[in-house]
C-alpha cells in the first residue's frame, strides 16, 4: 500500500503518447525501459559470477488499439564475457576531466 512517506520508482524511463489515427482511432503507446541495479557502473565490465551483466536495460513496448493491447520486449546489456577495462591515466585526470563534464552539463 502507499503512504505518504513512500513513493514507487524504477531505475529507468517511462514515456506515454496517444496517437489519432483518422478521425476515430486512438493507439496509445507506452515504452518503459528499466535498468538493471547490479553491474551499472563505470568501472562494471562484461558479466559477474552470479550471470549479471553490465548495464544490462529492459524496454517494453506497448500498443493498446481499441481492445487490443499488444506489447514486445527487448533487452541489452553488455557482451556475457569475462574482460575489464584498463584506465589510460591516472585517477586524477580523470577526476578532472568529469568535473568538467558534469560543469558544463549543468550550464
Amino acid at each position: 500500500p502507499d503512504s505518504p512517506w513512500r513513493i514507487r520508482m524504477i531505475r529507468g524511463h517511462v514515456e506515454q503518447e496517444e496517437i489519432f489515427i483518422g478521425s476515430s482511432s486512438l493507439i496509445t503507446v507506452t515504452l518503459i525501459s528499466r535498468k538493471a541495479t547490479l553491474m551499472g557502473g563505470i568501472i562494471d565490465t562484461g558479466i559477474d559470477d552470479d550471470g549479471s551483466v553490465s548495464h544490462y536495460v529492459e524496454t517494453e513496448q506497448c500498443l493498446e488499439i481499441g481492445n487490443n493491447f499488444l506489447s514486445f520486449v527487448m533487452v541489452r546489456g553488455a557482451v556475457p564475457c569475462f574482460y575489464d577495462t584498463e584506465l589510460q591515466r591516472e585517477f586524477e585526470m580523470h577526476d578532472a576531466a568529469f568535473k568538467f563534464h558534469i560543469k558544463s552539463m549543468i550550464e
